[in-house]
């Protein structure tokens, strides 16, 4: 079907896929963000966690 991945083997055992380069770009940002999130999540056990209002004074946002 369209857009499904395509599955090649050899020996009877899967080898390559072929997919949609919009899906593989998608999958590629995927693993990226979920990389980001575990080095920052590493880092928060390490290096402690920021409070809320840490966090807001880094962004410049002001919630009163």
């Amino acid at each position: 079907s369209i857009g499904a991945p395509v599955f090649l083997t050899k020996n009877g055992r899967g080898r390559y896929a072929i997919l949609d380069i919009q899906d593989y770009e998608k999958t590629e940002a995927t693993l990226h963000l979920m990389n980001e999130l575990e080095k920052g999540r590493k880092s928060g056990e390490v290096n402690g966690w920021l409070s809320l209002e840490d966090v807001e004074k880094k962004l410049g946002v002001n919630n009163e």
